[in-house]
């Protein structure tokens, strides 16, 4: 199997690209090299054999050489890949350097024979590997055994006596079932997949047979240290780099690791059949078959019936190579390659890459890795700086790519067969450049990103003021960064000669004439870098006027109040108007007045351009502030004094207010009803609803006004039920219970009940009788009311009706060793909540009685017991089931088996594989192949298997079988194990 070395890339000369240091792990034995992988592609190539051609053929690799089912592979450090030939029953060499293909061991014919390599004999052998000193081990498959080819040839069996099963000890009288993966450690202790005894087992150097996890025959997905872990059909392994194991867990739909110790933990699959890529432990594989383990932690994966190669790296699991459910032979980049049945992997030392037994195509595949493609720029390095809008041309290498794409943070710019790339840079601040290569459509390779720093020029913006002096309008401009080198101002008005420039960060310009000037502001960073902005701003004698009359500058108006703006000027200077908020034109035509109202708190910057005969005119801008209108928000809390009267505490949440104004809605008392403290207290004399109103005013002078109805006081009343048992509120009930609402405060003309909010009755009787026939929490409320129109609330009463039980169970008997019965009952009514049961078998004492939804009870002496179950919801909600003979203990005489072989072979002995025994009542009795197939199923113990599927008679092989049989008392039983058909 493979153990991948890592070497170190080569830095490219004037390279600026920043390798990171990474260390080198040395493992000096026969398998492969691994280089780190960084921006690097996967390529697929066919090197050996003829597609879907099954064949014994030695020869050129492509043009001569043909396989039959190639099941494992293995690498050595000379380029030579050793090949399981499964069903051509030998051990094949691809020779690399020599470009060959010839026989190593197995002269085609089913057997056993140890010897030379030309006389020895194979059967069916799936497994591979091969130490470091040129040795290679053979899992013999179905001959149950593990076989050794030394460095001249000569074939001899390690462990195993031949025999199908389970048995450790010496090598000689050890015995395997379906011996899989095979691989071997430095010191030459060899572990081996024991595909259908689901276990992992070690032989030693010293030669002896050991399980080092699982327990034999007993499938299962657990981890855990030895025996107790489970495995399910374990086909192919690997050593990792850091001396643990990796097993393929083929049934499991799983990665398992087992350390040398038997400690068994899951690298990654859900569990379920699946193609997801994801985290480790949720993403799915369907099958897999085998594994080859990276240095630098990555894991490669032929998931098998996905048709896929996949990868594990940093706990994360991504689809390698193919698509899944995609079955072919087509060699390609990534997703464009395909395999068929491809059950092995190996990495090979001289060639960097990872050979592929593609068993269904019966061809040996190749998996390279294009290089990485890297950037550079002709005239800066990486994280150097350059200017806001400098232009960069960038270089891709190496040339072997179709297209390349280049990338500016994260944003595609240019594709094309072109390795040369400019670009301007208008964005200050870190910058990233990536190309990615593509072979045809297909993404190859992407470089690390080329980052760098562009500088921004200084914000050459600025704002300006305006005023009208005697010699026309003197503007004060202000930059928008104060903080330059250096600032160069060009004012657009070049009739007043040396003064159109100036050099000062806040100059100030007299302009002698009206009109719109260009200003030009050149600003220079301390990093040299230059900006420049135009703007152009109007000069004119306008002016703004308000009504309601407001300051120009700093003045502030509250939201929905409504704002006329004037243009003054001389009369029949402009013809037109264009009003501006904030830069955005709000109005335009020959109207001088715009009127608004603002919705939206902000301040605002307003300014009115007139044009005319004479050219345009702008005023100076008028800077208005929104401030927001109040909120006019309270709650409260009332105390029922002893004097029956109420005080009651105003609690004032308002907001944007100042000053308050209360009325407490008290017209008994309109003189001392209001007041204009923040919170106030008042204290109401009777027992009635009271509208209390607030009105809050900003220190704008803007007012909000809110009301709220105070019910002071409570009705009395309460609720029985059918018993006349009065309840609380909270209290629980029975679906179909009937309760009745009584309210005991007299002297109202008619009550009004409800539930939910929804009234249910308003009428001068002072009860209403309500029934249950749903589950659920329901709220009741009853309310007085006077002709007068007095109102009185009662308290909140809440009920909650629960669902009647239902009594009803299931049982799962177990015969004991010992002959007693062991019941296990659970509880299946629905949304009960408390079980008690009465298991009928007083003889028992004090285990007779259980609580709970899933409980256990034996049964010492035959017979027949009646069972009682009680369910409660609640002390009044519940329901009885006795179930007379629920459970009948009978003495067991199954005698149940099935043989370990048949030969359907018509002499009529032994034709029929099926269950043998007594007192079967039902059955369900499958047989699977080699392949987990399902080849034969009955329900009837009358009806065998005759060897025979879909109408065509089976190899001789070893089969599964697993049979679950009820008996007429009951008990279930499960049968498993191997069959072998004889013909």
């Amino acid at each position: 199997m493979h153990n991948p070395l890592n070497t170190l890339w080569k830095e490219k000369a004037n390279s600026n690209l920043r390798w990171s240091n990474r260390s080198v792990l040395v493992i000096t034995f026969c398998l492969s090299v691994l280089i780190p992988i960084q921006s690097i592609a996967q390529q697929v190539i066919t090197v050996a054999g003829r597609l879907e051609l099954a064949g014994d053929i030695d020869g050129d690799p492509l043009n001569g050489a043909m396989f039959s089912n190639p099941h494992g592979i293995a690498c050595d450090k000379f380029g030579r890949v050793y090949i399981a030939d499964r069903w051509n029953h030998k051990i094949r060499v691809l020779d690399t350097r020599r470009d060959t293909v010839y026989t190593l061991a197995g002269n085609g014919t089913i057997g056993r024979e140890d010897g030379p390599g030309s006389v020895a004999r194979f059967y069916s052998p799936w497994g591979i590997a091969c130490d470091s000193v040129g040795n290679v081990y053979v899992a013999d498959t179905k001959n149950y055994l593990i076989r050794k080819i030394d460095t001249l040839g000569i074939v001899s069996t390690v462990a195993g006596t031949g025999s199908f099963g389970v048995a450790n000890g010496p090598s000689s009288v050890a015995r395997f079932a379906d011996p899989t993966g095979i691989t071997v450690t430095p010191d030459g202790t060899v572990y081996v997949c024991d595909h259908l005894a689901h276990t992992i087992r070690r032989i030693s150097t010293s030669g002896n047979v050991s399980t080092i996890a699982g327990t034999a025959f007993l499938e299962g997905d657990d981890d855990g240290t030895g025996s107790q872990a489970r495995f399910y059909r374990p086909y192919g392994i690997e050593l990792d780099h850091d001396g643990s194991i990796l097993v393929a867990d083929e049934w499991n739909h799983k990665i398992r690791r087992v350390q040398p110790d038997g400690t068994t933990t899951t690298v990654a699959g859900s569990g379920f059949i699946g193609s997801q890529d994801g985290d480790s432990l949720v993403a799915d594989f369907n099958f897999p078959w085998d594994l080859v383990a990276l240095p630098d932690g990555g894991i490669y994966v032929m998931d098998g019936y996905n048709h896929t190669m996949r990868q594990i790296q940093n706990g994360v699991v991504t689809t390698f190579i193919g698509e899944p459910g995609t079955q072919g032979g087509t060699d390609g980049y990534g997703v464009d390659a395909s395999f068929s049945g491809a059950t092995a992997l190996c990495y090979s030392v001289p060639d960097e890459a990872i050979y592929v037994g593609d068993a269904f195509n019966n061809l040996i595949r190749k998996v390279t890795f294009v290089p990485a493609v890297i950037l550079e720029a002709d005239s800066i390095s990486e994280g150097d700086s350059i200017c806001l809008g400098e232009h960069v041309r960038f270089f891709a290498s190496p040339d072997t790519f179709d297209q390349y794409e280049f990338v500016v943070n994260g944003e595609s710019k240019a594709t094309s067969s072109s390795r040369q790339f400019s670009w301007i840079f208008e964005e200050s601040g870190i910058q990233a450049v990536v190309v990615k290569a593509y072979k045809g459509a297909v993404l190859s390779s992407e470089s690390n990103p080329f980052r760098f720093i562009v500088n921004p020029g200084v914000d050459a913006g600025f704002t300006h003021t305006q005023q009208t002096v005697p010699t026309g309008v003197q503007v004060f401009f202000s930059p928008n960064y104060p903080f330059a080198s250096a600032y160069e101002w060009d004012f657009g008005d070049p009739l007043s000669g040396a003064a159109n420039s100036s050099f000062t960060p806040n100059p100030l310009h007299v302009y002698e004439t009206f009109g719109s000037f260009s200003v030009t502001l050149t600003t220079t960073s301390h990093l040299g870098c230059l900006q420049s902005k135009t703007q152009t701003i109007s000069v004119s004698p306008l002016r703004i006027t308000t009504e309601p009359e407001l300051q120009m500058t700093g003045d502030t108006i509250c939201t929905a109040t409504e704002v006329s703006f004037l243009a003054a000027e001389g009369a029949g200077l402009f013809s037109q108007y264009r009003w501006i908020v904030n830069g955005d034109t709000i109005q335009r035509g020959s109207d001088s007045t715009w009127t608004t109202q603002w919705d939206s708190v902000g301040c605002y910057n307003i300014s009115v351009i007139g044009s005319g005969n004479d050219g345009d005119a702008t005023t100076t801008p008028f800077e208005l502030c929104v401030v927001p209108q109040p909120i006019a928000a309270f709650s409260h809390q009332q105390t029922e004094l002893p004097s029956g009267m109420h005080e009651v505490q105003f609690i004032n949440e308002s907001e944007n207010a100042s000053t308050y104004f209360w009325d407490f809605g008290d017209s008994n008392l309109a003189a001392q009803d209001t007041s204009s403290e923040f919170n106030p207290e008042y204290i109401y004399e009777s027992n009635a609803s009271f509208q209390a109103r607030l009105i809050a005013f900003s220190e704008h002078g803007c007012a909000d006004t809110t009301y709220e109805t105070l019910r002071l006081g409570n009705l009395d009343w309460h609720v029985e039920n059918q018993a006349g048992t009065i309840l609380n509120s909270g209290d629980s009930i029975c679906v179909g219970d009937e309760l009745t609402l009584v309210a005991d405060s007299a002297g109202f003309d008619s009550y009004s009940f409800f539930q939910d909010g929804f009234l249910l009755q308003r009428s001068p009787d002072s009860f209403f009788v309500i029934n249950f026939p749903t589950v659920g929490t329901f709220e009741f409320e009853v309310r007085g009311e006077t002709s007068t129109g007095d109102t009185l609330f009662g308290r909140i009463f809440q009920v909650v009706a629960i669902p009647n039980p239902e009594a009803t169970f299931s049982t799962d008997e177990t015969m004991l060793a010992n002959g007693s019965l062991q019941v296990d009952f659970s509880a299946v009514g629905a949304l009960s909540w408390n079980y008690l049961w009465d298991f009928g078998d007083p003889a028992s004492g004090l285990l007779n009685t259980g609580s709970g939804t899933f409980v256990s009870h034996t049964y010492e002496a035959y017979g027949a017991y009646t069972v009682i179950l009680i369910a409660q919801a609640s002390a009044r909600c519940q329901d009885t089931l006795m179930q007379v003979d629920a459970v009948q203990h009978q003495a067991e005489q199954a005698n149940l088996f099935i043989p370990s072989a048949f030969s359907p072979n018509n002499d009529g002995e032994n034709d029929v594989l099926r269950v043998r025994g007594n007192n079967i009542d039902r059955l369900d009795f499958r047989v699977y192949n080699e392949w987990g197939q399902m080849i034969f199923r009955s329900e009837n113990p009358a009806i065998g298997w005759d060897g025979t599927f879909e109408g065509s008679a089976v190899a001789t092989d070893s089969y599964l079988y697993v049979a679950t049989i009820t008996l007429f008392d009951g008990s279930r039983h499960t049968l498993t194990g191997i069959t072998t058909l004889l013909r």
